[in-house]
């Protein structure tokens, strides 16, 4: 996901198969390492409005390539861990609604489809 607005420069979030996440915005800046160890499958990003200086909050959601995967991670100035590898199956889909509010400490709500069949949906 990236952010072109106001002739602004580009702002860009990458997940990585290696499960590390970058922000590129003036350059590359690691939001995560590759210690998830899971690959990056699932991404959503709320950019911060009006400013360049604020980072993104980011979802991401893990694929599998150990026998547990499937975690989903919540970033805002720092990870959370709203769900971690206990599916054992990974996220093949997600949808994040986001509070309308960038500064709202309200975390997001999120639908995730996992490769089993089964859909998970977490309110906050």
């Amino acid at each position: 996901p990236s952010d072109f607005s106001d002739d602004a420069t580009p702002r860009i979030v990458v997940g990585l198969e290696d499960s590390a996440v970058l922000l590129y915005s003036d350059g590359w800046t690691q939001l995560h390492d590759s210690g998830w160890i899971q690959p990056v499958s699932q991404l959503s990003v709320k950019w911060p409005e009006f400013t360049d200086t604020q980072q993104p909050k980011v979802v991401v959601g893990l694929g599998q390539t150990t026998a547990c995967g499937g975690a989903v991670e919540y970033y805002s100035n720092g990870w959370t861990q709203l769900q971690g590898t206990g599916w054992c199956s990974p996220v093949e889909a997600m949808s994040v609604l986001w509070d309308t509010d960038f500064a709202s400490t309200v975390l997001p709500k999120i639908a995730v489809g996992l490769g089993d069949g089964a859909v998970i949906v977490y309110l906050g």
